[in-house]
């Protein structure tokens, strides 16, 4: 069973809900992130996005104009500098370890992560 499958939608939901609850507002990716329990990433794997993870446990969706405004040039140069640091293509887990750019951020700009990875010109690893 990986991550994705691990918590239930109920369980996921009541996360978010409590989280909510403890914050006094809508939580961000990084207030998920920083609780401990589960990923951000969880979140926009199981409903395709935070804001649909955030409307199904009834909480008024963070905006996307709450998010620190990044272009294109400033996730390419992110995802490249992280690939010379790691000395290889990153995986989502070095994105969410960095904690400069977020997933969703990179995801919204490119579509998918590899589409972003192709952009930066990163190379898939050889095996």
């Amino acid at each position: 069973m990986n991550l994705i499958e691990k918590y239930s939608d109920e369980y996921l939901i009541k996360h978010l809900k409590d989280l909510a609850k403890k914050l006094g507002r809508t939580p961000f990716g990084k207030d998920i992130d920083k609780a401990g329990k589960i990923k951000y990433w969880i979140y926009y794997k199981r409903y395709g996005s935070l804001l649909k993870a955030q409307k199904a446990a009834g909480l008024v969706p963070t905006r996307s104009s709450d998010i620190p405004k990044y272009t294109h040039e400033d996730v390419i140069n992110f995802l490249r500098e992280l690939s010379v640091k790691l000395g290889r293509r990153p995986k989502i887990v070095d994105i969410l370890a960095a904690k400069k750019i977020g997933l969703g951020v990179i995801n919204k700009r490119f579509r998918k992560f590899t589409k972003a990875l192709d952009a930066a010109g990163i190379k898939p690893d050889r095996k």
